[in-house]
């Protein structure tokens, strides 16, 4: 045989191996490449899958001009959801009306299973903690507290005593549903103080309103949403100091006097008509 067909013979049959060999491995090594982005891929969307929860329901409550969306997180009783949708249909306008006609015209409130406090807002964002509904699904009210901050929408949160007490105390006006929860403002007690906050100031800020000045907290709300609030506003507005107004209210704390055995300081009633207060 000639040994040079004999060459290109074998010359030609490994160029035919290792071309097929090449394509077995350019087959294998896409199969490798495609598997390895799938699993990546589905990683992914596993990870953005985890931020939701399954069965959860939106709601959607309308109130006037204004709007509430809420996401139960598919964990939140069904009575608890009707509790809060009312609460939000029947007060927040009014809220909004009496405080703030600037309030956010929509709501966004979101039951979360991650979230061991109770609730929070932030701007129109409410957060409500899945298990404190789960656990006390009577205080529906705990989303009373946070539509005001959303109403409140000041610059700054300075002292934020005063602005969680101010919040406790549109609770206690706006509340429906703190009498099935047993919530309400405490006993004076010697020990408290007027920066105890929530409750503790709310209490004296309705006694404040009951026997001092009952646009008090009207205007408290306004100045700080004008970042003009100052300890000397108090003053002007009742002629005592807080710290006088709290001794005061320390020697005879009652809510249930008429106005008439009150503080004496009715004669400053005629700070009522400035405008800037």
């Amino acid at each position: 045989m000639n040994k040079s067909l004999s060459y290109k013979k074998t010359h030609i049959l490994q160029n035919a191996f290792f071309k097929n060999l090449s394509r077995e491995a350019l087959y294998i090594m896409k199969n490798r490449i495609f598997s390895r982005c799938f699993a990546v891929m589905l990683a992914l969307l596993l990870c953005c899958l985890s931020g939701l929860t399954v069965g959860a329901e939106v709601y959607t409550e309308q109130s006037g001009k204004y709007k509430l969306i809420f996401d139960d997180a598919g964990v939140t009783d069904a009575a608890v959801t009707e509790r809060i949708l009312t609460i939000f249909r029947e007060q927040y306008e009014k809220m909004a009306e009496k405080y703030n006609p600037n309030a956010p015209r929509t709501v966004m409130c979101t039951v979360d299973p991650g979230y061991d406090g109770v609730a929070y807002a932030s701007g129109n964002k409410i957060t409500v903690s899945a298990a404190w509904l789960q656990n006390n699904p009577n205080d529906a009210d705990c989303v009373t507290h946070e539509l005001f901050h959303v109403v409140q929408g000041y610059p700054t949160y300075d002292p934020v005593w005063l602005v969680e007490g101010l919040a406790d105390y549109a609770r206690g006006e706006f509340g429906l549903y703190n009498d099935l929860s047993h919530w309400g403002f405490p006993s004076f007690d010697a020990g408290q103080h007027y920066t105890n906050s929530y409750t503790v100031t709310a209490r004296f800020l309705a006694w404040c309103v009951k026997y001092v000045n009952p646009d008090l907290v009207v205007r408290l709300d306004s100045l700080f949403r004008q970042n003009r609030y100052t300890p000397s506003v108090w003053e002007e507005m009742t002629g005592a100091t807080i710290d006088n107004l709290w001794a005061e209210y320390a020697a005879d704390p009652g809510l249930d006097r008429m106005v008439g055995d009150a503080v004496s300081y009715t004669h400053l009633r005629a700070h009522e008509t400035r405008e800037d207060l």
